[in-house]
């Protein structure tokens, strides 16, 4: 179909070579192959906690979860079990906030249930213990959309 006048079309992603989809389908056929085994290796090397919180709903949101700080090997990450309406217009994403909910960082986005992401090496959770979840629309705009529905504070 035509595209509207002054319409741009904006790649998402990279293209990616044909041969990395044969790698992720072969490492999807020989996952289903291992079954129980890959499950159990992945989850032995989860590595430590090394902070926590409750996700609380705010205000008259109906959002919940919990959130982990893990280390594995020197890398952090934080794993979100997100208890969450699903979302008709928009997405949720995870941010790390100073107190004052001035200065923040994003993580990434969430989706209900269990999502791990990469937390930014030298990131000092001392300064951004909060873990904030909130709404954004699908408008391009980085920001925080100031609609958060739930929040906790990382505790060592």
């Amino acid at each position: 179909p035509a595209e509207p006048a002054g319409a741009v079309v904006v790649p998402l992603q990279p293209r990616r070579p044909a041969t990395r989809w044969l790698t992720v389908a072969a490492a999807v056929l020989v996952g289903g192959v291992l079954g129980g085994g890959a499950v159990a290796l992945t989850r032995d090397d989860d590595g430590s906690v090394v902070a926590t919180t409750a996700l609380d709903p705010l205000a008259a949101e109906n959002a919940s979860g919990r959130a982990e700080v893990r280390e594995v090997d020197g890398v952090r990450s934080l794993q979100i079990d997100l208890d969450a309406p699903e979302l008709t217009d928009g997405y949720y994403e995870v941010w790390l906030l100073q107190p004052d909910a001035v200065r923040m960082v994003p993580v990434g986005v969430v989706r209900a249930g269990d999502t791990v992401l990469p937390l930014p090496s030298g990131l000092d959770l001392g300064e951004y213990p909060l873990v904030d979840v909130s709404v954004e629309p699908m408008d391009g705009d980085p920001t925080h959309s100031g609609i958060s529905v739930a929040r906790g504070e990382l505790s060592t």
